[in-house]
């Protein structure tokens, strides 16, 4: 690559092949605007298919977000991935408590994560036990353990003070 060839930016999430379920595999597709974005496979645009270089993909997640830097493949049918970065969000830990409202929202990057012990439909909502699973499942969040500390402060807080609200509700 000459010096004046420069990099293309963007970010991308990374599958197994579908042909050798070995190799990871993103796609980007060019905008109006000319910018690169990452998009699925399954998309109906036009897209370039992105391998990570080899050495890159020893230590690569499948399904994460990373933030990359793409060359061309000589051939021109798609990019290789020569750097990637795990995008990991700030996380937002709300506390909701009303009247008769009890829950925590724990928010990063375009995700939502409630815990909900009224009106939770599920283990992973209505539990403090699934939501934590889900939330140290994830790689995703920033200073992850700090975030997981706050949400057990304030599911045990929503936890107490709901089950006196139904105490008194009987």
């Amino acid at each position: 690559m000459s010096a004046t060839q420069s990099f293309i930016r963007t970010r991308i999430k990374f599958f197994l092949s579908q042909t050798d379920h070995k190799t990871l595999v993103g796609y980007v597709t060019k905008n109006e605007s000319g910018v690169y974005r990452g998009c699925r496979e399954s998309s109906p645009v036009k897209k370039k298919v992105v391998i990570p270089d080899s050495e890159l993909a020893k230590g690569m997640v499948e399904k994460a977000l990373y933030s990359c830097s793409l060359k061309p493949m000589n051939n021109g049918a798609g990019f290789i991935a020569v750097e990637a970065e795990l995008c990991q969000f700030p996380a937002i830990v709300d506390t909701t408590v009303t009247a008769n409202r009890f829950k925590v929202t724990v928010e990063f990057g375009n995700t939502k994560i409630i815990y909900d012990p009224q009106y939770g439909k599920d283990k992973t909502r209505n539990t403090v036990e699934g939501v934590l699973e889900i939330l140290e499942s994830r790689n995703d969040i920033r200073e992850k353990q700090s975030v997981i500390a706050a949400f057990l402060r304030s599911a045990n807080m929503v936890c107490a003070l709901y089950n006196d609200y139904k105490k008194h509700q009987l």
